[in-house]
């Protein structure tokens, strides 16, 4: 199962929700965010370099193992920090989602649609947490957003369920959105 948390402005929110839901799960934390990764200064843990990556793939290998951090028995990818992201394309990350699918996972990724990690964990997720803040304004951004991803990237809508941090209307952002189904979470 490929779970990835995103929403259509950079949120904090959605970080702290993948990792919550990683350990719970015990899944694989996947941070698949591009220039900015954190999720390893969430957990105190390092950086771990990806170049070495791009060398499997041209191999046609999939170990993936020494690119993965552990803490707490929980394995964690540290994202692609800048000098890192920069030499990767859409197909290698689609590649290093497929070398992770051998366990259950659970994706971080940017917000938008700008980045080509973005694009490839949304077009392979089995389920899309769609994370917003709780006001009318980051209801109809994400409508837009959901827009383009449905009509644009054919990412099916009945994969999506929204999840709004606080004390927003779960009502109001279904409706908005054109979600199924709208949830409320503390964090």
């Amino acid at each position: 199962m490929r779970t990835v948390y995103w929403s259509a402005g950079e949120t904090v929110y959605k970080t702290l929700l993948a990792i919550r839901e990683a350990e719970k799960t015990n899944s694989i934390l996947v941070d698949f965010k591009e220039f900015v990764p954190n999720i390893h200064k969430y957990l105190g843990i390092e950086y771990v370099p990806k170049a070495g990556i791009l060398e499997l793939i041209k191999r046609g290998r999939t170990e993936i193992e020494s690119y993965l951090a552990v803490r707490k028995k929980i394995k964690v990818f540290t994202g692609f920090n800048i000098e890192d992201s920069i030499k990767f394309k859409v197909e290698d990350m689609m590649k290093i989602i497929e070398m992770l699918s051998t366990e259950d996972t659970v994706y971080d990724v940017n917000g938008g649609v700008f980045f080509s990690s973005t694009y490839a964990a949304l077009k392979n997720a089995d389920r899309i947490y769609v994370v917003m803040e709780p006001f009318e304004l980051s209801y109809y951004t994400t409508s837009e957003y959901i827009k383009f991803l449905t009509g644009q990237w054919d990412i099916p809508l009945d994969i999506m369920t929204g999840i709004i941090v606080g004390k927003g209307d779960a009502e109001a952002a279904a409706a908005v959105t054109g979600l199924k189904k709208v949830v409320k979470e503390r964090i």
